[in-house]
């Protein structure tokens, strides 16, 4: 179990979205969108689940914050 993240289009910096996902669950969630209050910019940022990655401590991203 992992935390749920997206990348900042402000800072580049990773954003943790509150929510906990397994990857191979959520690499199956259907198309679905959020918004999310960055901590970074101060900025209420829309995300799809296509551009979020589960980060796992421990184990590489799926997906790069990069």
């Amino acid at each position: 179990m992992g935390s749920v993240m997206f990348k900042c289009p402000n800072t580049g910096l990773a954003v943790g979205t509150g929510l906990q996902a397994e990857r191979s669950t959520f690499a199956r969630t259907p198309v679905f969108f959020s918004r999310t209050l960055c901590p970074h910019c101060r900025a209420q940022h829309e995300w799809f689940a296509a551009d979020a990655w589960v980060e796992d401590r421990g184990r590489p991203p799926s997906q790069e914050a990069a």
